[in-house]
């Protein structure tokens, strides 16, 4: 083979390799966004914050924090000796927070529909719909606070109609969001 024939070969070659390096890289990267996992939204829509800036406060000395709620919902609690349970209620619906020390645990059910992160005071937690019985569903969405010692506070709901997770589930994750540690 002559040398001006080799050149040619050597020349094809590197440009096919060059090609090839900066394809692969093309992908990977774009691959690389695709499959980054995305933040969900966790700030509210303006009309969200204006309604809750109008909203109810509970605060809660001993446990350090306090969550807004809309006044439509009937406020309870349910103080332990190391633990209480605020409890918001709307007709047959209650969606109860813990805050202090338990034993860690939750309802199991019968499988989980779906779960996500969501941001509450800064910290991505778990937020995790499952399936009761029948067509019910229960959501339940875990805070793990560590003061010295670590503290499991969440929130759970009562078991209620699928039917209403896209009426219920933004309302309690909006009075989710405006958990706020002041200890």
């Amino acid at each position: 083979m002559n040398k001006k024939g080799f050149t040619n070969i050597a020349l094809t070659v590197l440009i096919v390799v060059i090609v090839g390096v900066a394809g692969y890289f093309a992908f990977v990267k774009k691959s690389d966004q695709a499959s980054a996992p995305t933040q969900p939204n966790n700030q509210p829509t303006p009309a969200l914050q204006d309604e809750i800036a109008s909203w109810e406060t509970y605060r809660n000395e001993k446990y350090g924090f306090e969550l807004k709620y809309p006044s439509e919902l009937k406020l309870s609690e349910k103080p332990g000796s190391t633990w209480t349970n605020v409890i918001f209620e709307k007709h047959s619906f209650n969606l109860t927070f813990f805050a202090g020390m338990r034993e860690v645990g939750g309802y199991i059910g019968y499988g989980t529909v779906w779960a996500k992160k969501i941001s509450i005071d800064g910290k991505m937690v778990d937020e995790t719909l499952i399936k009761c019985e029948g067509d019910d569903v229960t959501l339940q969405i875990a805070y793990t606070k560590f003061d010295g010692q670590t503290r499991f506070d969440g929130f759970d709901s009562n078991c209620f109609d699928k039917s209403l997770v896209d009426t219920l589930i933004p309302q309690m994750e909006a009075v989710a969001k405006t958990l706020r540690y002041s200890k």
